[in-house]
């Protein structure tokens, strides 16, 4: 598999060519390419560096994949532009329908999934497997796996609290369980303090290396990243398995 990061959560994810067939499936995660993640292009939150390419220089896209709906996730000029150019697959969690209605997406390529739901895409004699609240995709020509995880919470922590002594959510081993591991996982790290600023919503790095583990990921890319290898260290992970990637950069695997 190659993974591109695009910057923030943005990947593109390009599967081995099935025998007979010159590429394989490529899917896209979170498309945001504009200057602002906001409802309007003169205020709200701007890039600090720009993307190391146009959305209409990318390669043919299959299918694009959607997290969740908040604007640095999900941007409707983006969306719109995807389907003109490559009319792909979309994939996006539960009660995400009307948005992609409303933006004339037709419904037969609009895919709304609920936790643990599944769909089979059949393009480029090739199937691709997939999974929301995170996503699992597994290519059944080659049998490699990969995991996107959006925006996530290991463990809610208050000021004040131990966080080593208190519970975390279990559903990340179960989903390590479910699949059996996956080659490449796409782990967000919060890019801030996040002990700080929110309780639970997003991982500290220290959250983020646990959740590694627990999903029985082989390697990991760091989403919205932070510093991640002091925490690496502690749990014996190496910066071959877990680690940050440039922008632009591919990644191998």
């Amino acid at each position: 598999m190659k993974a591109t990061w695009l910057g923030h959560a943005c990947f593109l994810l390009e599967l081995p060519p099935p025998d007979g067939a010159a590429r394989g499936a490529r899917i896209l995660f979170d498309p945001v390419f504009s200057h602002r993640c906001f409802p309007f292009t003169f205020i709200g939150p701007a890039r600090h560096t720009p993307p190391p390419c146009k959305l209409e220089e990318l390669p043919s896209v299959d299918i694009a994949v959607i997290s969740h709906n908040h604007y640095d996730h999900l941007n409707t000029h983006n969306i719109t532009t995807l389907d003109k150019l490559f009319r792909p697959h979309f994939f996006a969690p539960l009660n995400n329908g009307a948005y992609f209605k409303s933006n004339n997406v037709p419904e037969e390529r609009t895919h709304i999934l609920d936790w643990w739901d599944a769909r089979n895409v059949t393009r480029l004699d090739g199937s691709v497997h997939t999974l929301w609240a995170s996503w699992a995709i597994r290519d059944p020509a080659s049998g490699k796996k990969a995991w996107f995880d959006g925006d996530t919470g290991y463990r809610t922590v208050h000021p004040g609290e131990n966080e080593d002594e208190l519970p975390v959510c279990p559903e990340f081993k179960n989903i390590g369980e479910k699949f059996g591991g996956f080659d490449l996982a796409f782990i967000p790290i919060g890019a801030y303090n996040i002990r700080e600023v929110t309780s639970c919503v997003h991982c500290a790095p220290q959250d983020s290396v646990r959740i590694f583990k627990d999903v029985r990921a082989k390697k990991a890319i760091g989403t919205h990243w932070y510093a991640i290898s002091s925490q690496c260290e502690k749990l014996g992970i190496s910066k071959d398995e877990f680690d940050i990637c440039g922008l632009g950069e591919t990644v191998f695997t």
